[in-house]
């Protein structure tokens, strides 16, 4: 994948102010975007997942990568940029792995907030399903609200392939007066992709993505920031070699200890719980060394006693 942000457009700056100053919203709090962010924070992602299990590696165009591991239980993240390298191992829960929007493939069509479509559905409340004209084309338009947050739902859109072609998210932030649109999601570029176990899989190429952040009193979404994502290539039920979903933490690298609770570790504290398989390692090589000291004191005692009996 492959992500690309673009600056803010010039015709929304106004509306910012507008926006920032009609709700009170602090002068630190910049939402207009420009060429150095976008340079930045423009990467590509190479994505892997196999049931419960995913990893993530991500190249910036600034050089810098950064390496995310979960593993079902432990999720372990390593930064390299400018030189250093800054690592974390956290539990799913202190990583906030459930709790948080992943931008993936799947992402862009089949889950959200890494919740099945099916279950916002069956748990959400005031669902609404309707045909109507979107953009001069016909649709099924699906709505769904978050049971856990009345000012959150989500909007969907499909064509008449039954294809995703738009999501709407919908939020109530403090600084606006009622819920509003700060999302939308268009995807596009549908093709087919071999699928080993069964039929082909329709998959959209690229995706773009609007970030909102207010309402003008005129009407319009005042939008800062677009995002726009290339799928480069894309496999489905394929065999993933289980060392994939590992990630050795560097020694060199400043430690973020979230599991036991530690916080930064001091350089060279590395707890077996957080680096188990640097303690496997330690475990064989004693047992390597005890065996190879036990094998030539055996040896040494064999050799003597031989020179004995032919001394004798």
């Amino acid at each position: 994948m492959e992500f690309v942000p673009s600056a803010t457009r010039a015709d929304m700056v106004p509306l910012i102010a507008d926006v920032c100053r009609l709700n009170k919203i602090s002068s630190n709090v910049n939402f207009v975007i420009g060429d150095d962010y976008v340079r930045k924070n423009s990467y590509r992602l190479k994505w892997q997942r196999n049931g419960v299990k995913e990893r993530s590696e991500r190249v910036s165009a600034d050089g810098s990568t950064q390496e995310r591991v979960h593993d079902g239980q432990i999720l372990r993240t390593v930064l390299k940029k400018d030189g250093s390298v800054i690592a974390s191992v956290d539990t799913t829960k202190s990583g906030h792995w459930s709790d948080s929007n992943h931008v993936h493939p799947f992402s862009l069509v089949y889950v959200y907030y890494e919740r099945p479509y099916s279950e916002w559905v069956h748990e959400g409340v005031n669902f609404t399903l309707a045909r109507e004209q979107h953009h001069g084309r016909s649709v099924t338009r699906v709505a769904v609200t978050n049971p856990k947050n009345p000012g959150n739902t989500i909007i969907l859109f499909f064509g008449r392939d039954g294809r995703l072609i738009e999501r709407q998210i919908i939020f109530q932030l403090p600084s606006e007066p009622k819920p509003f649109v700060c999302e939308i999601h268009e995807l596009s570029d549908y093709e087919t992709f071999p699928n080993p176990n069964g039929e082909p899989i329709w998959f959209p190429r690229r995706a773009v993505y609007h970030y909102n952040m207010g309402v003008h009193p005129n009407g319009t979404l005042v939008e800062y920031l677009t995002e726009t994502i290339h799928i480069k290539d894309i496999k489905f039920n394929v065999e993933i070699p289980d060392g994939v979903f590992e990630l050795p933490i560097p020694s060199d690298a400043r430690v973020w200890d979230g599991v036991t609770g530690l916080g930064w570790l001091e350089p060279g504290n590395r707890p077996e719980m957080i680096f188990p398989e640097e303690a496997h390692r330690k475990r064989w090589l004693t047992i390597g060394i005890v065996v190879g000291l036990g094998l030539a004191v055996t040896i040494a005692i064999a050799w003597y006693r031989r020179g004995r009996r032919a001394a004798a």
